[in-house]
């Protein structure tokens, strides 16, 4: 699936932990994203990882990464 970008809004989910965010391909990670100090955990692909890097520095603790695998729910 494809989005253009993620809401400016998403800063506003102060309790989310974690974004799963493989299946999707963005454009941009809004700047607001740097509030989200609740954010644990991004899983995103490859070409995804340097949109995070902002947010990685401000968020303590958070971890981004890009599994090798992609999980399909086709069985």
């Amino acid at each position: 699936m494809s989005l253009s970008s993620l809401p400016e809004e998403l800063g506003k989910l102060s309790k989310l932990e974690k974004i799963d965010m493989r299946e999707y391909s963005v454009s941009s990670v809004p700047s607001s994203a740097v509030s989200l100090t609740s954010l644990r955990h991004v899983i995103c692909d490859e070409e995804s990882l340097c949109m995070w890097e902002e947010v990685k520095k401000a968020v303590p603790g958070l971890l981004v990464e890009a599994p090798d695998t992609c999980l399909s729910m086709d069985w």
